[in-house]
């Protein structure tokens, strides 16, 4: 069989590593020898049975692979006089796969450096002795790899730990703590950004503003627990009424405000009627003795930005005072900003 070239060498070498490595099997001197035969097809016999006993599920542990290397590997001594020579080679091509493999740690590639220069000033070194400096050598690399990787793993859960603190803080810093819903600030926030969109495109924007009626005297007739349900109520429905990029936000007290994107003052009258209804014909109960309590209603102010010309103050105010209009008129009711009252 023709001796393989020096670049063939090299990359049987890497093959090898890598072929270790997969099956997670140590990279001993005998372990490599066996590898690297198997890799160069230095013996078609010994490819046959590694193969049969991959198939066959057998476990590459060091009896077979001492069984393996004392059939298919390892020489006579009679009529083989070079044996160190050859040994020493292996060793050599056994460092400079792992030298490869060692990535950007100095600290070990300078040990395995100097094991090859050993090795090749020193006709009469003592295989046995660097073959165990080798194992050493690749132990404390892999042990030191392994730390990294867990350091590495310890350090991605942390970030996630954190990442996810941060994703918390900044939901529950946007949050209404009573209701879930979202606060004034992010109402502001989110306000200001569809306003820019309009601006930009074109499109509706409309808002509700919505006040529960009569909630000071349901609070002091029925106490402050009650009224923190009859809140939360009122908030699960305005959820449940909604729909797509619509914002739903406790704009203050027992006031709240909804955001409707893409629609029209027509449509936001039809889906604040749509709103009022669901809340009236809600009945209330303790949820500690199934008492009811009654009903509660609300009162909703619509308006429309008018892009090119509105403010985010102007805005406000019209729904504002169409919500005034709605509760002086008796209350439970839908007032649009240009006077039209849902029937």
């Amino acid at each position: 069989m023709t001796a393989p070239s020096y670049s063939q060498t090299c990359e049987f070498a890497e093959t090898t590593i890598k072929q270790l490595k997969r099956r997670d099997i140590f990279p001993t001197p005998i372990n490599y020898a066996l590898w690297y035969n198997y890799v160069s097809c230095a013996s078609f016999a010994l490819v046959d049975e590694i193969d049969k006993a991959e198939q066959q599920g057998v476990r590459f542990d060091e009896g077979m692979s001492n069984y393996l290397y004392n059939k298919y590997v390892i020489h006579e001594e009679a009529g083989h006089n070079d044996g160190k020579t050859d040994a020493r080679k292996l060793l050599t091509d056994i460092l400079t796969a792992v030298n490869t493999f060692s990535g950007d740690n100095q600290q070990y590639r300078d040990q395995i450096n100097e094991h090859i220069g050993t090795l090749e000033k020193a006709a009469d070194q003592d295989v046995t002795v660097l073959a165990q400096e080798i194992i050493r050598a690749a132990s404390a690399l892999r042990e030191s790899s392994e730390q990294m990787h867990q350091r590495l793993d310890a350090s991605r859960k942390e970030v996630e730990g954190l990442k996810q603190h941060l994703i918390r803080a900044t939901n529950e810093a946007q949050r209404d703590f009573l209701t879930g819903l979202f606060n004034r600030k992010a109402l502001d926030k989110m306000l200001d950004e569809l306003i820019a969109f309009t601006e930009e495109h074109g499109t509706a924007l409309s808002l509700l503003m919505i006040d529960v009626d009569h909630f000071k005297k349901f609070n002091d007739t029925h106490g402050h627990l009650i009224g923190d349900e009859v809140l939360k109520m009122v908030a699960k429905l305005l959820t449940e009424s909604l729909k797509g990029k619509d914002v739903v936000a406790r704009f203050g007290g027992e006031e709240f405000a909804v955001l409707l994107p893409s629609t029209n003052i027509d449509n936001a009258v039809t889906v604040a009627e749509s709103i009022r209804r669901a809340i009236a014909g809600k009945e209330l109960k303790r949820r500690d003795t199934g008492e009811v309590v009654g009903s509660v209603s609300v009162s909703i102010g619509v308006a429309s930005y008018h892009p090119g010309s509105d403010t985010v103050p102007l805005f406000l105010k019209r729904a504002d005072d169409a919500l005034y209009v709605s509760k002086n008129k008796g209350r439970n009711r839908v007032t649009a900003e240009s006077g039209k009252k849902a029937a």
